[in-house]
């Protein structure tokens, strides 16, 4: 059984995402919190290109791909620096409310990624289980 992902899931879990992270972003607007529907966004749109970055870079480090190196390079360059120097400057330089809304937001795509998994664990037919006729 192959475990990797394939681009079609990742792609499904970023669509999931925004749309979890858009309704999680409504609720804050509708209970009168608009000043975190941004930082939610912004952190939902960074999970769904943190799992990119991710997915990218685990296609360009298998071993029986040949690639060149370039993309790999620029996509270490891209995630490591700048997205995690991204967020300290967040830490340090924004309001509390703000930095958890964004941290919620963020973490939304592993929420989505395991209730995917969730569900198809639950669709996969069990052994020795009899269908009905």
């Amino acid at each position: 059984m192959d475990a990797s992902i394939t681009r079609n899931q990742v792609t499904r879990i970023q669509i999931g995402t925004l749309l979890v992270g858009a309704l999680a972003a409504g609720f804050a607007w509708a209970l009168g919190w608009p000043s975190l529907v941004l930082p939610i966004m912004g952190g939902v749109v960074w999970g769904a290109a943190n799992v990119w970055l991710l997915y990218r870079l685990s296609e360009y480090l298998r071993p029986d791909r040949d690639k060149p190196m370039l993309p790999l390079l620029l996509i270490v360059l891209v995630k490591f620096p700048a997205m995690y120097g991204l967020a300290f400057f967040l830490l340090r330089h924004r309001p509390v409310a703000e930095v958890a809304a964004a941290a919620a937001g963020f973490t939304l795509v592993l929420v989505v990624m395991v209730l995917r998994a969730v569900g198809a664990q639950m669709a996969r037919p069990r052994a020795g289980s009899v269908g009905r006729a």
